[in-house]
């Protein structure tokens, strides 16, 4: 029961901070290419950790599958992301990663996005696992890095992500970068390679992201159609 208060006492806070948040979105172009090369349309979102609850919002629209890590901390966070209309695949890199790619796959092949935090649950920071690029892989669903940046965050230094939590009356930007395609050929060498250029990719999205702002009052509010 306490358990049950806790999370909708979390739940009322957080949705009660995404009201005054405000969202705009740019490189919509780059997510519209990658959209048209897969069959159904699917794409996997790419995000570090440190951005997490920015991004949590920022893609809420887009109704995606989120690979959520199974610990205690994992079950708030699938609670919560249920709620906004995400679909929620449990497991991590050490925990239940067979079944939650299974679902993963299974969502791309319905036409369904999937976003994953690739650096986590615990880092280390700025570096992809593996398990996104195997995922793309073998789905064919094309990678997206994607960057929620906030202006003017709160920054957790101590934590291991440096986690930035959105200020209430945020401004945040979501820069949808260049897909990364991982052929079914991809192995050794060539795989690792791919995973280096989304760590790549992921920091330059976050950097273009960023100058972004000064454009602000230009910026689209929505996504546009379809979603």
């Amino acid at each position: 029961m306490k358990r049950k208060i806790y999370h909708a006492v979390i739940y009322i806070i957080l949705r009660t901070l995404y009201a005054t948040y405000r969202l705009r979105f740019t490189g919509l172009e780059n997510l519209k290419k990658a959209q048209e090369e897969h069959p159904q349309g699917s794409v996997i979102f790419a995000l570090w950790h440190e951005h997490f609850l920015a991004g949590i919002f920022s893609i809420k629209i887009f109704k995606p599958c989120a690979m959520v890590s199974p610990s205690k901390d994992g079950e708030i966070v699938a609670r919560f992301v249920k709620k906004l209309g995400y679909t929620v695949a449990r497991g991590s890199s050490s925990r239940g990663g067979k079944h939650a790619k299974n679902d993963a796959i299974n969502a791309l092949d319905k036409g369904t996005i999937a976003a994953i935090t690739v650096d986590g649950p615990k880092g280390p920071r700025n570096k992809a696992k593996p398990g996104i690029v195997n995922l793309s892989k073998i789905s064919g669903a094309p990678i997206i890095p994607i960057s929620p940046i906030t202006e003017s965050p709160k920054i957790f230094e101590k934590s291991w992500d440096q986690n930035k939590f959105p200020k209430p009356f945020s401004k945040i930007v979501l820069r949808f970068g260049e897909a990364v395609h991982v052929p079914q050929s991809a192995q050794g060498e060539a795989f690792d390679q791919l995973r280096d250029k989304l760590d790549d990719q992921l920091i330059q999205t976050e950097k273009i992201a960023e100058g972004d702002f000064k454009d602000w009052k230009k910026l689209p509010s929505s996504p546009g159609l379809g979603f």
